[in-house]
């Protein structure tokens, strides 16, 4: 923005983020008294959006004159659409005006260049490695193995031990905007996974394994720095750096010489923005997700573990005709009103103790040979592996790594699997779980339960959730744990009444339909986020604005 404008520098990187966020391939003209020096203090900025072509704009238009309204920049800045006003005004603005901003849509390789990565960020390696359970000092250790899906998760954190002194703590705990990467791993292609540190890293501190980039913020803004390390460009780079024979590791020199390409910082914020709504959704969806799947663990633990509806009967608390949380009156003649005794304790009365293989079918899978590319190359059929469950985040598979040909599965006894069958790991570890959403095969590490008559797949996740130690309990194996299909089947299963069954499988089924909904639609924005990446921060492309606001007011 020139000097010719009378507009305080304090503000002017704010107005460009905005008009780089909302209206990017657009170009911005200011005209009147701030440009041809009649302005005085109280003096409004007058802008003139110029969009491609000169065509009316539409709802970006709309989103910057709410988003400058409701800006805190303290001068009033009235925005107008170039195809909205008269040809004389036209004529009158191209007689003085400033260019505020260029349109993004174009090859911005002039505003751009690129910066070593210790140029723009204060490297941090850790020396936090010894971690425990639980300690007095309540800070939680952010490890390479809590780093995957290029984020992290506070589930199953350790903590960092006591013997960590305070200069250690202060010099790797984290903060909002910082970005960790991962500098050492087993596997070549777990280096250099970064994460973005957003509000909620209170007394987090970085392990051993990880690097800590922080932003300085005059030159990159710390969402920005994510997603160019996200990029492929700069993942091969951290890949070249990596050295070592059983493990790889990146040393501080080699971070600090890695490139990114770098935009002036209201492009950096743009670009951020795009990206950061599309992940802003799928941090959404898997929030839902969360919240559904309680509600059915919620239900489940209700009825079938602790017998709830029986108790509050036996007791008193629930009447026939009334209802209570959880429990609908329509629901009162399904459950009896005393528990009996059974092998397994009191279970309600009416209800069977079992073994699985008398209630379920359990098949195992196999795995044709890699060296057969008939069996592989341009395989149509889902192929599953536990490494396929392990890092989703609702119990949901929706596709697998690996496909395999008809040659394949011919080899495979189990065949082809319908959808809605459960897939519970069987070995390294025990207990993945996912409901296939395709016709798929499956290797040696799972026993499958195929969609039954008599006990619903929704209700056999859950069981095999809650009685994890019980089919752990049945494994055995020297070198690691397995459950057997054999074994599997004779363990002891309380079986409820039909009717039963069908009013939880009614109650949870619609609860899973809108998890499996909101799992595709987080499928496909991954997939459009990562489309546009590349281009995004390579500067091959400029800032894609209807991307932004395409899920704007989207269905919850």
């Amino acid at each position: 923005m020139t000097d010719r404008l009378d507009f305080p520098l304090r503000y002017r990187e704010q107005l460009e983020a905005l008009l780089c966020e909302h209206v990017p391939h657009a170009e911005v003209w200011a005209y009147g008294s701030r440009v041809n020096g009649e302005s005085h203090e109280g003096s409004d900025l007058d802008l003139v959006v110029r969009g491609p072509s000169l065509e009316p704009l539409g709802v970006e238009f709309i989103d910057l004159v709410e988003a400058l309204q409701e800006s805190n920049i303290p001068i009033l800045v009235q925005a107008h659409d170039w195809a909205g006003l008269p040809e004389s005004f036209h004529r009158e603005i191209e007689r003085d005006y400033v260019v505020v901003q260029q349109s993004l849509n174009t090859k911005p390789t002039a505003r751009w260049r690129r910066v070593d990565l210790g140029d723009v960020t204060d490297l941090q390696l850790s020396s936090v490695d010894k971690k425990s359970k639980a300690n007095e000092q309540s800070v939680r250790l952010c490890n390479y193995t809590d780093v995957y899906n290029n984020s992290f998760i506070h589930a199953g954190m350790d903590f960092m031990s006591a013997t960590a002194t305070q200069r250690e703590i202060e010099r790797c705990l984290l903060r909002p905007g910082d970005v960790i990467i991962t500098k050492d791993s087993e596997k070549h292609d777990d280096i250099g996974v970064p994460a973005l540190m957003r509000d909620d890293v209170s007394n987090l501190i970085c392990g051993y394994h990880l690097a800590i980039l922080r932003p300085r913020e005059s030159e990159v803004d710390g969402a920005y720095l994510y997603y160019a390390l996200s990029a492929d460009e700069v993942q091969q780079q951290f890949h070249s750096y990596a050295n070592g024979i059983t493990r790889f590791g990146l040393r501080k020199a080699d971070i600090g010489l890695v490139q990114i390409p770098i935009p002036p910082l209201s492009e950096q914020r743009a670009i951020a923005h795009v990206l950061g709504t599309l992940d802003d959704k799928i941090e959404l969806n898997r929030q839902m997700n969360e919240t559904l799947e309680a509600m059915a663990r919620a239900l489940f633990k209700s009825w079938f573990v602790d017998f709830e509806p029986v108790r509050a009967k036996m007791e008193g608390r629930w009447r026939k005709g009334e209802s209570l949380p959880g429990l609908p009156a329509e629901h009162y003649d399904l459950f009896p009103d005393r528990l009996v005794d059974s092998e397994l304790g009191q279970i309600p009365d009416g209800w069977e103790v079992k073994q699985l293989g008398e209630v379920v079918e359990a098949v195992g899978g196999t795995t044709p040979s890699t060296k057969v590319t008939e069996y592989w190359e341009e395989g149509t059929h889902c192929w599953a592996t536990p490494k396929d469950l392990s890092a989703l985040a609702s119990p949901v598979l929706l596709d697998t790594e690996r496909h395999i040909t008809d040659a394949g599965l011919e080899k495979i006894p189990s065949g082809l699997l319908p959808p809605g069958t459960l897939l519970l790991s069987s070995r390294a570890p025990i207990g993945y779980l996912a409901i296939s959403e395709q016709p798929l095969a499956i290797n040696q590490g799972f026993i499958a339960i195929p969609p039954s008559d008599t006990v619903p797949t929704q209700f056999m996740l859950h069981w095999c959730r809650v009685f994890h130690d019980a089919i752990v309990n049945h494994a055995n194996g020297s070198t690691f744990l397995e459950i057997s299909k054999g074994n599997f089947r004779i363990i002891p299963f309380v079986l409820p009444t039909e009717q039963t069954l069908e009013a939880f499988d009614s109650c949870v089924r619609p609860l899973y339909q809108r998890l499996t909904s909101h799992e595709r639609e987080s499928r496909s924005l991954a997939a459009q986020r990562d489309a546009l990446l590349p281009g995004l921060v390579s500067g091959e492309v400029g800032v894609s604005h209807p991307v932004s606001h395409a899920y704007r007011g989207g269905p919850a």
